[in-house]
């Protein structure tokens, strides 16, 4: 299933964030539960990494409760965060390489200056493409599907005709010249 978007009530985004503050100097990680595109709940996971600085790895032993704990609330695995407590909200060359999940969004803040910020990214295939994160409390509209090449081929030829239309009317609807006097 390729993600879209994400949505993040206020509360949850705040906890992933306020995880990434307290965690600070390291890495803060953990696993986001929910259902299609609605985050349900977050949960930290504690990076394990011999150098949380600037990596992590999370605990196997946590994340496989966690992940039991999706189960029996009927969540499942939407979203694993982490921070980079020195750097933007981008998935680092690291981050891709080590995307063991296709179908689940990344999460990544960045803590640049202590200030949070957070990006979603569905990583697969040594690709990190952008997706959409919302953070709202009422029910995001319905994403809309992508266009395939047709209907994009087809959107520009409507404009490009809508275009000439518009040029041509607006040439019909000119006065005529004036005569060129004669002598």
């Amino acid at each position: 299933m390729i993600m879209r978007r994400l949505w993040l009530t206020h509360e949850l985004a705040q906890l992933i964030a306020q995880h990434g503050l307290e965690d600070y100097p390291h890495e803060a990680c953990g696993l986001i539960g929910g259902v299609n595109e609605q985050a349900l709940s977050v949960s930290r996971i504690k990076n394990i990494s011999d150098k949380p600085e600037h990596a992590f790895l999370m605990d196997g032993a946590e994340f496989t409760k966690t992940m039991f704990e999706f189960s029996k609330r009927g969540e499942v695995l939407i979203g694993i965060y982490h921070t980079h407590p020195h750097g933007d909200h981008l998935p680092s060359r690291t981050d891709v390489q080590e995307a063991q999940y296709p179908d689940t969004a990344y999460v990544v803040v960045g803590l640049k200056q202590r200030q949070p910020r957070l990006s979603a990214w569905q990583i697969r295939n040594g690709l990190a493409e952008p997706i959409d994160i919302i953070i709202s409390e009422t029910e995001p509209l319905p994403a809309l599907p992508p266009m395939s090449r047709a209907q994009v081929r087809a959107n520009i030829i409507a404009l490009v005709f809508s275009f000439i239309f518009l040029i041509v009317l607006a040439l019909s609807l000119l006065p005529p010249a004036p005569p060129i006097p004669t002598r």
